[in-house]
């Protein structure tokens, strides 16, 4: 019987304190509304949280000290807000701009070498968290080790994140990019992980040896002719983590038919996916694996996101 996830916690909400009118008056509220409308006339989403996001970066406060500091702003500071602010109108992601992004409930380094996370990746560590305390929990006497592959690890994210869940998580991660590892080493030493975490430069599987009980991908699934219509602020991003050529499947079709020589019994394979290959996806390991091995996940959206494949 497949196994199937639990509610999955819903991302959570960022909560700005309510500004008195004083506090709206005050020079950092002046800061705030300027930066809005300036956001908003970009077509920046979300301009009210975005300002609020970057005035608090650039000034070193928090929100509740944006709305009850009614002091002046120093003029090095209002110089840096505006760099920063300038940055953000010609549509470059606010991650970049901090230097950092948040996945689940951590700060992870990333720059325009590495994809931002997005919380819909976060599903990936769910489902597999919830995997391991149904299946692979079992046989944790035995001291044997929860091997994970994560292939096109970027920013380094999943397998970062599940050896910190999983104390018995021993890693490998994989990328195309040597600049990608060199930040996802970097996030592995932030998070002291580097000795159950390792790293590999090469494509999909090739480096890997041996067989994984999960393995974790966030390939490049795009199609190429998807990439001009979506949203500003992915040109900013590595294109080779985004474009997945022609069809979406330029990568994900051979990391999932190289899978049976790769994945463990009982074991679990997630991909994230873009909705529309997510048939084909499905098609392609349902070919590898047998009908009633895959199924596809949605996100929090309702849309198509994870090919769920499991070895038993």
């Amino acid at each position: 019987m497949p196994f199937l996830p639990r509610n999955r916690r819903a991302s959570s909400p960022r909560w700005s304190a309510v500004p008195s009118q004083r506090a709206a008056r005050s020079p950092l509220g002046e800061l705030f509304r300027s930066a809005r409308e300036r956001l908003r006339e970009a077509g920046v989403p979300d301009p009210a949280l975005e300002a609020e996001a970057l005035i608090c970066h650039a000034l070193g406060i928090d929100p509740v000290q944006l709305w009850t500091n009614d002091g002046p702003v120093p003029a090095s500071r209002r110089r840096r807000l505006e760099a920063q602010l300038l940055r953000r109108l010609r549509r470059e992601p606010l991650p970049y701009i901090r230097g950092w992004a948040e996945f689940f409930g951590r700060r992870f380094d990333v720059d325009q070498r590495v994809l931002i996370p997005r919380p819909e990746t976060e599903h990936l560590v769910e489902i597999a968290l919830e995997w391991e305390r149904a299946t692979f929990s079992k046989v944790q006497e035995s001291g044997h080790p929860f091997r994970v592959a994560d292939i096109g690890t970027g920013s380094g994210i999943l397998a970062i994140t599940l050896a910190l869940e999983l104390p018995r998580v021993q890693a490998r991660a994989v990328d195309i990019s040597r600049e990608a590892l060199y930040v996802a080493r970097k996030n592995a030493r932030r998070h002291s992980v580097t000795q159950r975490v390792k790293f590999h430069h090469g494509n999909l599987t090739g480096p890997l040896r041996g067989r994984f009980e999960v393995v974790l991908a966030n390939l490049p699934y795009i199609k190429t002719a998807r990439l001009s219509r979506l949203e500003p602020e992915l040109s900013n991003e590595p294109r080779l983590a985004l474009d997945g050529g022609g069809d979406g499947l330029e990568q994900v079709r051979p990391l999932i038919q190289s899978l049976p020589g790769y994945l463990a019994v009982p074991g679990l394979a997630l991909l994230e996916i873009d909705p529309p290959i997510a048939r084909r996806a499905l098609a392609i390991a349902i070919a590898a694996f047998g009908a009633g091995a895959a199924r596809v996940e949605s996100d929090l959206s309702g849309l198509a996101r994870v090919l769920v494949i499991e070895s038993q």
